[in-house]
């Protein structure tokens, strides 16, 4: 997370973390940097009621259809990847929907 924050993440961005879980890295990059929005996109509702519970903006849905989710300035794949058959597909989807950096990390 730190590299995130050095190197990626400026003020007011807008941070769109995909495959978000509970939440807990993204908020915790909204803690230390004022963002426009930090928005968590899952399939999970548990996992998107406690996402909304650290004051994240939520999106239910799956990464089989991103065609709602806006743009951002910045797009997070956080140990999400190596779940997804075609990725690649959704990494050019990420390419094409960032205003500025995609970033992603696979066990």
């Amino acid at each position: 997370m730190d590299l995130i924050l050095k190197h990626v993440v400026r003020v007011d961005d807008i941070v769109l973390d995909v495959g978000c879980g509970d939440g807990k890295i993204l908020a915790a990059i909204k803690k230390k940097v004022i963002l426009k929005d930090a928005i968590g996109l899952d399939s999970s509702d548990v996992a998107l009621a406690q996402a909304k519970n650290k004051g994240l903006s939520i999106i239910k849905g799956s990464i089989s259809n991103l065609s709602a989710v806006p743009s951002a300035d910045v797009v997070m794949f956080l140990e999400t990847l190596e779940h997804i058959p075609n990725s690649e597909e959704l990494l050019q989807w990420a390419i094409n929907h960032t205003k500025r950096t995609v970033v992603f990390s696979v066990p």
